[in-house]
């Protein structure tokens, strides 16, 4: 299973089309094996999709990102967490642990203590 996550200064990328670069993890087992880094600074937010796609990604990890995006890429058989926080680190802990949801602002040891609340949502 390869996990891809938007990142910006070590964190999770605040929006996932505005991300200039990627971390991917192989994850076999429970246990990640390896990781790629990838830059898409350059890259449309289209050209970001293919890349994914080109590299089999199954889940992706993000912060922000529009509907139609991740509509497009749930029907193209990409699962994923969105409106995420926090550092990698914690959100790679928090996704093998099992504790990811949308929304989470992921803290130390991959614990979602708090979630995001947008107006007119619970």
């Amino acid at each position: 299973m390869i996990l891809a996550i938007p990142v910006f200064r070590g964190r999770i990328s605040p929006r996932f089309d505005c991300a200039c670069r990627f971390l991917l993890f192989r994850k076999d087992g429970g246990k990640i094996v390896s990781t790629e880094d990838f830059y898409t600074g350059d890259f449309s937010s289209q050209q970001i999709i293919n890349s994914l796609f080109d590299r089999n990604v199954d889940v992706l990890l993000c912060g922000g990102i529009d509907s139609i995006t991740k509509e497009y890429l749930e029907k193209n058989k990409i699962k994923i967490i969105s409106w995420l926080t926090g550092d990698i680190q914690n959100v790679i802990d928090g996704y093998l642990c099992g504790n990811l949801r949308n929304r989470s602002i992921v803290e130390r040891g991959g614990r979602c203590r708090r979630r995001w609340r947008f107006r007119g949502h619970s």
